[in-house]
């Protein structure tokens, strides 16, 4: 498989130390990983320092949406 994909509900049932070893292991492959988290703060330090050092795309409001926009905003015509 190219890819592994993880979103935030499932990795938070994983205890902090195991989330740790997944995500060195994940570092450390030639395999894309795609992982979805809503509150980084939540992790521990040292997983917080593994996301942040292979990010490649961080969302958030203020204009850093995906494609530029946010979904939830009624907009007009465009």
């Amino acid at each position: 498989m190219p890819v592994v994909a993880h979103d935030s509900f499932m990795l938070k049932q994983i205890e902090d130390h195991v989330l740790e070893k997944l995500l060195e292991l994940y570092s450390h492959t030639n395999k894309q990983v795609f992982i979805a988290m809503d509150k980084q703060c939540s992790y521990t330090k040292r997983a917080a320092e593994l996301l942040q050092t292979t990010e490649v795309l961080q969302l958030s409001p203020e204009g850093n949406e995906l494609f530029g926009r946010s979904w939830n905003v009624l907009r007009g015509k465009d």
